[in-house]
């Protein structure tokens, strides 16, 4: 039977090994240490989704946190002041929010430092949108794109090494059903505060089902038709902002968006602004969490801390309709 995954490829890079997310790559990536699991160091941004290092947790993987520039590249100062201390087996450089940048001045990094570079992609939402990836491991995923439950793509230069057989996941019927009839899974929850996840868990050792995998591959024949959806919802979505004073865009707009942020002035104004989109039932979100082992150094971090705080997310996706979102962020704003 043909493979339909190799719709996904990058030249230069081995065929592409499915797992069920990203934390699930993440961890099989670190196993491709000379060291024990429980001994494997990875030097990673602490501005990260702390849920999405559950697995590495349980295999007893380390962690050291960097710091990032306002523009959410590696702060490669502060990176190094770090490896005069520690010795990271592997670098992790993510391309926030659809943004691919810096990753260059990482590879050399990287290189001077005897590091394996692991490209985080997950924002990005195809290979095919740049044509130049530099990282040992890269990876992708499409379930946060495309209408699929379970979904992460890795890349690795070399053959990788499994300890496990993976079998295909059952296709969540129910949950694709259920995403047609609700928007986002939006929680009502008031609660504007920093989450920290501790969350440590067994690896699934599967893979998606062959029908996400499928609808995956397929999709990515409307990527440049989803593409300029998501911009046009950007811009719409900034238009409307604009009007505001009080805050100003998280990113530049010359990239296909995964989510577009507006980050306050302050936090009350995020807060008092969230609250009142909650209140109004118009869809937003805040940065889902931390890395719970950083929870006692948060002085260190205060510009993630703050960016975090005063950062409201707003959704692009191509199934959005946007004239009905865009009515009832302009509600928000013109009632404030």
């Amino acid at each position: 039977a043909r493979d339909r995954s190799n719709t996904w490829i990058i030249s230069g890079y081995q065929n592409p090994i499915w797992f069920c997310n990203s934390a699930e790559a993440l961890l099989n990536v670190s196993k491709q240490s000379f060291k024990s699991i429980d001994k494997t160091l990875i030097m990673l941004p602490f501005y990260f989704c702390g849920q999405s290092l559950n697995y590495l947790r349980k295999e007893g993987v380390k962690f050291i946190f960097y710091k990032l520039c306002k523009d959410l590249t590696p702060d490669y100062d502060d990176i190094n002041n770090l490896l005069k201390e520690n010795s990271p087996d592997f670098f992790l450089h993510i391309h926030y929010f659809g943004k691919i940048a810096s990753q260059n001045k990482s590879r050399v990094l990287c290189d001077n430092d005897n590091m394996l570079m692991i490209e985080d992609c997950a924002h990005v939402i195809h290979p095919s949108v740049h044509k130049y990836w530099v990282g040992d491991y890269i990876f992708f995923s499409p379930h946060k794109f495309f209408p699929i439950k379970h979904g992460g793509v890795l890349f690795a230069k070399n053959k990788l090494a499994f300890d496990h057989l993976y079998s295909n996941s059952i296709f969540p019927f129910f949950w694709h059903l259920r995403k047609y009839f609700s928007f986002y899974g939006l929680k009502k929850s008031i609660d504007w505060s920093i989450k920290w996840s501790f969350q440590s868990d067994n690896p699934t050792f599967s893979k998606p089902s062959l029908i996400e995998i499928s609808i995956a591959s397929k999709s990515i024949i409307k990527i440049k038709e989803i593409s300029k959806i998501r911009l046009h919802n950007r811009d719409q979505i900034f238009k409307v902002c604009s009007s505001y004073s009080d805050w100003t865009p998280l990113m530049d707009s010359e990239h296909v968006p995964y989510i577009f942020g507006m980050e306050c002035d302050c936090f009350d104004t995020a807060k008092f602004l969230y609250r009142k989109f909650m209140y109004l039932k118009c869809p937003v979100m805040m940065w889902p969490d931390f890395p719970s082992e950083m929870k006692s150094m948060q002085s260190m971090f205060q510009q993630d801390i703050k960016r975090v705080e005063k950062t409201i997310f707003f959704f692009v996706h191509e199934q959005l309709d946007i004239e009905k979102y865009t009515l009832l962020i302009k509600k928000v704003i013109n009632e404030k």
